[in-house]
């Protein structure tokens, strides 16, 4: 039986739920690799991709897309962040004579104000520092692969080891991590000796390593595999403070991020939510679950889709075939072959007619007819007409779209704006 939702681990980062449709798209634009792992639920384990019968058995093209990929990529605890990461593949543009490659292997938040790329000069790389779109510095940084800006604090490595530089720094700090975790909410997981703990801004070590796995903070909680090794603590996935207290009582087989107060867990194969004294809110009797947004979640059950409230009461029946939650109090849903949005009694407001569809944001949608993307407005009507090959989530300002081998930063009308210098 396929699964309605997965959780993908990729260089020990963590991301999900994603639907199929996600990973699918992934893959194809190089952001998985075949060693990437997927939770699979009929065996209760992580296994590769390629093992997963839901992509690789039954879908031989995306098999070879992902066997194919060597584009190394990091990963956001967020879903629609990663879906804006779906589309890089990779952005060249011209600029004084030289070319820059931006060929970031970050989690990228688009609204923020600064940008780290490098700077191909013959057989030296040089980091720079892209302040407001129009100002640049050189950064002092040696290595080979980074990652963009978080909370002012740039994570690169070298290809065995990982290091924190903070930005305005004259100096970077040696590397010594094994693997990392960008920072939010001033802290960072870490990985020493196998094992993961957190430091602070300053590379002091904030929760001692002594985890499997770890995963950034939201909301002053994060989540935490142990192996059984703790005397006091069953091995799974539990919720620890700041402090590094764990506040679970009983383990999970996997803890989502913390979104507006409530986190999905999973427990034998079914979904529900934990608050933020680590107590069940929802019970676990879902197939799949979404995170809350405007104060309501798509959950899955028997197949279909519906929505409920932080109390775990249905509001809408499970009656779509696919949903996302909801976003500017609109939620796209899915019947048959068409994606439409819906209001929170229900009602139909945009037709059922896309192939494809993204939340709302900011007042806009991306959504495909055909294999092109455009934006909608509230109303249903073009704003952006169907003719990129990907665009991600509005940030207000800005989305981010692909045109056959090239990154656009786009306006809400559709104007191409220069992500970087002129």
């Amino acid at each position: 039986m396929s699964q309605e939702l997965y959780y993908i681990q990729k260089d020990q980062e963590t991301v999900g739920p994603l639907k199929k449709t996600d990973v699918i798209s992934a893959s194809q634009n190089g952001i998985l690799s075949w060693n990437d792992r997927v939770f699979e639920d009929e065996s209760q384990s992580w296994i590769y991709l390629l093992e997963h019968p839901d992509f690789f058995v039954s879908d031989e093209s995306v098999a070879r897309a992902i066997q194919s990929s060597s584009l190394k990529s990091s990963w956001i605890s967020s879903l629609l962040a990663f879906l804006a990461l779906a589309a890089i593949i990779g952005l060249c543009f011209f600029n004084s004579g030289e070319w820059l490659k931006w060929i970031n292997d970050s989690k990228l938040d688009w609204s923020r104000k600064e940008y780290v790329t490098s700077l191909e000069d013959g057989s030296n790389k040089v980091f720079v520092l892209f302040r407001n779109i129009g100002k640049w510095e050189v950064l002092p940084l040696q290595g080979t692969y980074w990652r963009q800006p978080v909370e002012g604090m740039v994570a690169f490595g070298n290809g065995k080891r990982w290091a924190f530089y903070e930005i305005g720094s004259k100096s970077a700090p040696p590397f010594e991590y094994e693997d990392v975790k960008d920072f939010s909410e001033n802290l960072a997981a870490v990985q020493l000796a196998g094992k993961w703990g957190y430091i602070d801004r300053k590379s002091k070590m904030a929760i001692n390593p002594r985890f499997r796995q770890a995963n950034s903070f939201s909301e002053g909680l994060a989540a935490v595999l142990f192996d059984g090794t703790i005397s006091d603590t069953a091995a799974g996935w539990h919720l620890i403070d700041k402090n590094g207290r764990t506040i679970t009582d009983s383990p999970s087989d996997f803890i989502g991020p913390f979104v507006n107060g409530l986190a999905p867990y999973m427990k034998a194969g079914q979904w529900g939510y934990l608050n933020k004294e680590g107590r069940i809110a929802v019970k676990n009797e879902f197939s799949a679950a979404l995170p809350f947004y405007d104060e309501l979640a798509a959950i899955s059950k028997n197949g279909k889709w519906g929505f409920i409230n932080t109390s775990g009461a249905q509001v809408l029946a499970p009656d779509w075939d696919n949903a996302w939650s909801f976003r500017d109090n609109l939620a796209a849903v899915k019947r048959g072959n068409y994606w439409g949005f819906i209001d929170k009694t229900g009602k139909t407001v945009i037709d059922y007619q896309f192939d494809d569809a993204l939340p709302f944001s900011n007042g806009l949608a991306a959504v495909a007819v055909g294999q092109k993307w455009g934006l909608i407005s509230a109303t249903g009507k073009f704003v952006v007409k169907p003719h990129f090959d990907f665009i991600s989530a509005y940030d207000g300002k800005f989305a981010i779209a692909l045109e056959g081998d090239m990154l656009r930063f786009i306006t809400g009308t559709g104007e191409i704006e220069a992500p970087l210098l002129k």
